[in-house]
């Protein structure tokens, strides 16, 4: 009897020490016991001592799932957040690159001349009945010619920014008078405007042109037109539609006297008529930076003849 209870005392003892042993290693397995010895010591059923292990099984099963979820949702979000956080940046791209291509359109168009303004001028002179001679007083005849030579100074005096194209003189008459002698009155009235103004500006001749009308009939019509007072006007504008002519139809009607006195002193006249072109001064100054290279006359070739070396000063 002793001696079994000192056989039972010492295995209480070696299980006591081997499960401290055990737990100081962080070991949750259990000694190897009898099935009757282990129940009534009522040690920890395997179960039990294994749920920690569960636990860490499950957390690790459910882990990736919610990482997948984070992973996904945050993949949304980044490729969301450049979609709005690209809407300023593509309008301020906008906003910068239009001036560019606007200042792209307008270098463009400074180059290839789009730009340059083409003008056309005119100005009336007129005479008295069956005379070539200038009167100033007459119409307002003086300032006319004043801004005539004015116009024809400034086009000429500034080749960057004007360059003239043609110079037109026409001359006409009234439809009183023969068809000889009104051809030849507006011939002599176009060449007196011409050496009037060749006495204060120099332009060549080749851009000039003169047209003789000798009756205006159409210079009439378009004043018929205009003028609503006219007595029998249908019957006036029919008769300059219909014949070349109409001087004796028109005398044997009651317009005559009012044509005569209003409108034909209108048609003894010589008009001179200016087109030209206009250069804006960004242009008129690269213009005049490149005349004074070329004309500079201390330009000299380049040396190597074999390089495509830009002439150099000395």
């Amino acid at each position: 009897m002793n001696h079994t209870l000192s056989r039972i005392s010492a295995v209480i003892i070696a299980v006591f020490c081997f499960a401290l042993s055990g737990s100081a290693r962080g070991s949750v397995s259990s000694p190897i016991l009898p099935g009757s010895l282990a129940q009534s010591m009522m040690l920890p059923s395997l179960p039990e001592a294994i749920t920690p292990t569960q636990d860490a099984a499950s957390t690790e099963a459910t882990t990736p799932t919610q990482d997948a979820a984070l992973t996904e949702a945050t993949t949304q979000a980044q490729t969301a957040a450049p979609t709005e956080t690209t809407t300023p940046e593509a309008t301020t791209q906008a906003q910068t690159t239009a001036p560019t291509e606007a200042s792209s359109a307008s270098a463009d168009s400074l180059r290839s001349g789009s730009v340059i303004e083409t003008q056309r001028d005119s100005v009336k002179i007129w005479f008295r009945q069956s005379k070539i001679n200038l009167v100033p007083e007459l119409h307002g005849n003086r300032e006319a010619l004043d801004s005539a030579v004015s116009r024809l100074q400034t086009i000429t005096s500034n080749p960057l920014q004007y360059r003239l194209q043609s110079i037109q003189l026409i001359g006409a008459a009234s439809p009183e008078g023969t068809i000889r002698f009104n051809r030849w009155l507006s011939k002599e009235r176009s060449i007196t405007l011409i050496n009037y103004l060749n006495r204060y500006v120099n332009f060549p001749d080749s851009l000039m042109t003169v047209a003789h009308l000798g009756r205006d009939w159409q210079g009439l019509k378009n004043r018929v037109l205009a003028d609503p007072a006219v007595p029998q006007r249908d019957k006036v504008l029919s008769l300059l539609d219909s014949k070349p002519e109409p001087l004796e139809e028109l005398k044997k009607s009651r317009a005559y006297p009012y044509l005569y006195l209003t409108h034909f002193p209108e048609l003894r006249a010589a008009s001179l008529v200016l087109e030209y072109q206009y250069f804006p001064p960004l242009m008129s100054a690269a213009l005049a930076d490149e005349a004074k290279y070329l004309s500079n006359s201390k330009i000299t070739p380049p040396l190597c003849a074999g390089k495509t070396t830009r002439p150099h000063l000395v």
